[in-house]
Order: C-alpha cells, then sequence, then structure tokens
C-alpha cells in the first residue's frame, strides 16, 4: 500500500503510514493518521489524502494558513511517487511505489512529481531551508511540453479533452477582429505556435464555462489562469516569448496599438463557430514583467435566458415578473461584483416585451446585445456618464430604462425622478443586502419620501458553487458546522460535502447557483423608511412582509446537497 512520510529538509524519514481504502487525515487531533502537535501553523484536520477515481488526491480542509505543493496554496492535487507537499513547516512525501528515493535537497533538480488539479491564489512559500524539500516542476525544451497543464495533462492539446463539450469543434473556431473581418476562418488549415495556443485556451475556456482568462508575464514564464465558478484555477506556465507572441496576436485581433506597452490598453474580438459567436473583451494592464493581459469571456449561452433559469425559488421568480409588468417605480438588484447583478437583470429584460415598451439601458460596458432594446454605452470621456445619459435617455420617450449601476447622488436622484413619472427603472447597486440597498440609497442623499414612493422591489443575491453530482458525499458535521446550520443537532438525513474527481477537476464542485434574498416594499416598510429608519426597525418590517434572508436561503441550499457548508459560509457569512 502507499506510504505517507513525514521527512525533515534532508528528506530524512521522522514518521511513516501506511495508506488504508479511505481518507488519511493529517492535523493536530489524535484522531489523524498523522498527528501534528509542534507546529502552531497547523489546523485540527489541516488536510487529508483520498483515493479518488484510482489516484491519491491532497485535499485541503479550509485549513488556517493553507497546504502546499512547491509555491503554491492549493484546494486539490492529484499526488503522484515521490510527491512532496507542505503544511505549516512539515514536509510529507507520497511514497506509491516499494522503492523509495530520497527527497530533493536544496539546490537540487527533479522532473515534475505532481499533477495540479486545482490551486488557489495564496501566499508565495515563505518557509525557512526546509521548503527546499517541496518539488517543483521542470519544463522540457519541447513545444509539446512547455506547457504543463494542471489538470494533469503533458501538452497544451489536452485542454481540448477537458470539461465538457461546447457544441463545436476546436478546428471550427474561426476568429473574428474587433470590425467583425474573419482573421483566420474554420478549417484554418493551421497556423503559427501562438495561433494553436490562443485558439486551444479559448476553446478550453469554452468546455470549461470560464468567464476570464488570465495571463500575467513572470521573469521567464507567464502564467495562465482561468476563473472557473468564480475561483481562479491554474492552468499552466507559458514561455515568455510565446506569451509575447499570443499578447501581439490578441492586439491585433483586437485594433490595439502593438507597438505600446506601458498603458492600459482595451479591445474586443470574437470566435465564430458553426453554432453561435463568442465575444472576449481584453484588457492589458502594465505590470513588472510586461503587460498583463485579461480575457473577459461573454458567451451568451452561459447567461440565464429566462427568469426560470436563475434558480431562484418560484416565489421570488413570480415576484420578479410581476415586478417587470408595472409601468413605473423602481426595481434595484444588490450585491458585491461577480454576484451576477447583471445577468438577473438581463433575464428580467428578455421577460418584457420589446415590441410594446420602449426600452432603454445604459451600460458600461454593454456585454450582451438585446434584441428590440435601445442599448446606450457609457462614455465618460466624452461626458457620456450614467447621470448624464439617463437624463438624456428620459427625452427618448422610455418605458423601461435600465441603469448599469447606481453609482452617485445625482445618479440615484435622477433614476427615483424618474420612477415617479410614469418610468419603469431597473438598476443594480452595491450594497451587502436587500435592507442595505435602502440605506445605501439615503446615503447618497435622496429623500427618504422618494425613496419610500418609488421603491417597488429588491432582490439581494449571491453566487455559491455547487457540489459535483459524481463526487459528493456525506460529512462529519463537528460543533462549528452545526452552529452554522443553526442546528443544535445533526438533521436526519446526512448534510454533503466536496469530494473531488476528475469530472470537477478535484474541486469537489460543479457549476453555481444563485442564493437570493428578496425584499418587496410593503405599505409598513414605506412607512418606516419615511420616519427615517434604523436596521432593527426596517428588519421588523421586512420580516413582517415575509423577507428570507441569504443566510437562510443558503441554509436551505446546503440541506437539500446543493452546496457544502465551507462554501456557502465563505460568500455569504453563515454566522
Amino acid at each position: 500500500m502507499p506510504l505517507l512520510e513525514r521527512i525533515d529538509a534532508s528528506g530524512r524519514v521522522l514518521e511513516a503510514v501506511e495508506l488504508g481504502d479511505g481518507p488519511a487525515y493529517l492535523g493536530r487531533l489524535g484522531e489523524c493518521a498523522i498527528t501534528i502537535t509542534d507546529d502552531p501553523q497547523i489546523s485540527r484536520r489541516h488536510c487529508a489524502v483520498a483515493p479518488v477515481d484510482g489516484r491519491w488526491v491532497l485535499h485541503d480542509l479550509k485549513s488556517r494558513n493553507g497546504t502546499f505543493v512547491g509555491k503554491h496554496r492549493v484546494e486539490a492535487v492529484k499526488l503522484r511517487d515521490q510527491g512532496v507537499f507542505r503544511l505549516g513547516s512539515t514536509h510529507v512525501r507520497f511514497v506509491e511505489r516499494a522503492t523509495v528515493a530520497a527527497a530533493p535537497g536544496a539546490g537540487e533538480e527533479e522532473d515534475e512529481v505532481f499533477d495540479v488539479a486545482v490551486l488557489v491564489e495564496g501566499e508565495a512559500e515563505t518557509a525557512d531551508a526546509a521548503a527546499a524539500a517541496a518539488p517543483r516542476a521542470a519544463t522540457a525544451p519541447a513545444t509539446a511540453r512547455k506547457v504543463a497543464n494542471a489538470y494533469g495533462a503533458d501538452s497544451i492539446q489536452s485542454l481540448a479533452k477537458i470539461g465538457n463539450d461546447p457544441g463545436f469543434r476546436l478546428d471550427q473556431m474561426g476568429l473574428l477582429n474587433a470590425r467583425s473581418q474573419v482573421v483566420h476562418g474554420e478549417e484554418g488549415g493551421g497556423g503559427s505556435d501562438s495561433l494553436m495556443v490562443l485558439q486551444m485556451m479559448l476553446y478550453g475556456a469554452a468546455r470549461c464555462h470560464a468567464t476570464d482568462l488570465h495571463l500575467e508575464p513572470g521573469q521567464a514564464d507567464a502564467n495562465l489562469r482561468m476563473r472557473i465558478d468564480g475561483a481562479m484555477i491554474t492552468v499552466c506556465d507559458l514561455p515568455a516569448d510565446l506569451y509575447k507572441r499570443i499578447a501581439s496576436l490578441c492586439k491585433v485581433l483586437s485594433d490595439i496599438d502593438i507597438s505600446q506597452r506601458a498603458i492600459v490598453q482595451e479591445g474586443h474580438f470574437s470566435v465564430r463557430t458553426p453554432s453561435r459567436s463568442i465575444d472576449y473583451r481584453v484588457s492589458f494592464t502594465p505590470v513588472m514583467h510586461g503587460q498583463k493581459m485579461v480575457l473577459r469571456v461573454l458567451d451568451k449561452t452561459l447567461a440565464p435566458q429566462t427568469l426560470e433559469s436563475l434558480g431562484a425559488p418560484p416565489g421570488i421568480i413570480s415576484s420578479l415578473s410581476a415586478a417587470s409588468e408595472v409601468s413605473t417605480g423602481l426595481m434595484t438588484v444588490c450585491g458585491p461584483t461577480g454576484s451576477g447583478k447583471t445577468t438577473t437583470l438581463y433575464a428580467v429584460l428578455r421577460g418584457i416585451d420589446a415590441g410594446l415598451r420602449n426600452v432603454i439601458t445604459i451600460e458600461d460596458p454593454i456585454e450582451y446585445e438585446l434584441e428590440g432594446v435601445t442599448q446606450i454605452p457609457v462614455d465618460t470621456e466624452r461626458g457620456h456618464g450614467f447621470s448624464a445619459l439617463l437624463r438624456s435617455c428620459l427625452r427618448q420617450d422610455p418605458d423601461v430604462i435600465v441603469l448599469g449601476e447606481i453609482r452617485d447622488q445625482d445618479t440615484a436622484v435622477t433614476a427615483m425622478q424618474a420612477a415617479t413619472t410614469g418610468h419603469l427603472v431597473l438598476s443594480t447597486i452595491h450594497a451587502n443586502d436587500a435592507i442595505g440597498t435602502i440605506f445605501r440609497l439615503l446615503d447618497l442623499g435622496v429623500e427618504p419620501y422618494l425613496v419610500a414612493s418609488t421603491l417597488n422591489l429588491v432582490l439581494a443575491q449571491r453566487l455559491v458553487r455547487t457540489l459535483c453530482p459524481h463526487c459528493k458525499a456525506p460529512v462529519e458535521l463537528t460543533a462549528p458546522d452545526l452552529a452554522r446550520l443553526g442546528l443544535e443537532s445533526p438533521p436526519e438525513d446526512p448534510v454533503l460535502g466536496p469530494v473531488g474527481c476528475a469530472r470537477c477537476f478535484a474541486t469537489g464542485y460543479r457549476g453555481r447557483t444563485g442564493v437570493h434574498e428578496l425584499m418587496t416594499a410593503s405599505d409598513a416598510i414605506r412607512d418606516v423608511v419615511m420616519a427615517k429608519p434604523n436596521i432593527a426597525q426596517l428588519k421588523a418590517a421586512a420580516r413582517e412582509a415575509g423577507l428570507v434572508t441569504l443566510r437562510e436561503r443558503a441554509r436551505e441550499l446546503i440541506l437539500a446537497g446543493e452546496t457544502g457548508i465551507d462554501e456557502a459560509h465563505r460568500v455569504v457569512g453563515l454566522i
């Protein structure tokens, strides 16, 4: 059977434990397979090594200080024979074969000994000389070995196999520049290595439903990461010269000046496939070793097309639908950046008959084109901000006005006045919850009577990752877990948690769903707002109107087996 060996900086074995059929825990608790009591950086149950689909996978158990492979902080990683990982200042070696080789010492090189499944952003390696025992990935000179794929792949070509079928093949992707001119058509017959790698990156992003691609240059390599289900996933390292060619190619596609490298630059291009077109918004920012490039993926097929596809409870769906049918008032969606506010507004808009009503949107920037809707982009350099464009569009005989965001007093007051004069106004605002939205509007200088008379509905939302249906499993609830769930004893049905498998890149999660909090403006709420309320008064009035909080919705999802306790706590804060 495989072994876990606790080793010192020279590779000398201090303790060895044989692995069984189940997970082996490492931490401060005496019940752990490897108990570490002399390191204050170790959590009670810090990490675990468990068999997954015939491979041994290291899982960090949401430890306080993280689990590291080399300089990378990891959530889950497939282990290979002789792979070394670190928790605190303690190094552990995984031994799968009978012959045990010494761990690499300081200054030594070795072949790649682990497949990174999931890396999370974390602090750089800060341990002392003992860190020399951690493995490092070697980079081979051949083109196929230059890209060490993080999903256990040997080359960039494996990006064509991860995730799900996007509905088109790699050779069916045609690149279009910012003027919609074909630069490299379908069945284009190959091309340069930079073109091949760019197409493979975009194809891999489509297969994993990535929303962003980050390429950041370093001293020798450029790091490629993707944002999948809201989490940053490290994919691979690209040679610096290859990254420069890819960046130049993206600039040409986006009509960006390739001679400028010390300024912020933005543009866009697209990919055409037999089934659909995918747009990409490109951003370049100067960093220490060149320009960092971020590609935002704008794939219409990934966004919810209807209210029903938002994943909200039926009661919330019917309330949103009813609120979109009225002719006057304000509907707001609140939440932090990346919580899906704009996506929800688009879903509401698609339910409005643009043939019968004049719908105008003011957006920064316009992400998706909507048929029959007048969409106006914000251009602050020309003085076309939200407030100025809002006053202008009021002279365009609108029925429905969609504001991308209420950011300042002028915009807030103008939006409220529009909502009182026969217009339905939909907007987003940065606030933590539905009650916080009212205080945010008051803080922006809107008179209480305007808020009370115009506000129809506030929807607060977050996005949590959903448990992978292929590997989720029951978890043992601890006292803190019960406190987060608001329970005194475990429920009758088991609570499920993440495990990790090949289908979810060993994260234990696959996809996301919404957590929603809806507050409709009742007469009691309006009376409280008029009286310049405090939080307790407003919360009591909202409760009376049927408010179910984000925390309560998140607990419902946990008990239904949709998401994990730690994930829900990370997003909404269960305590």
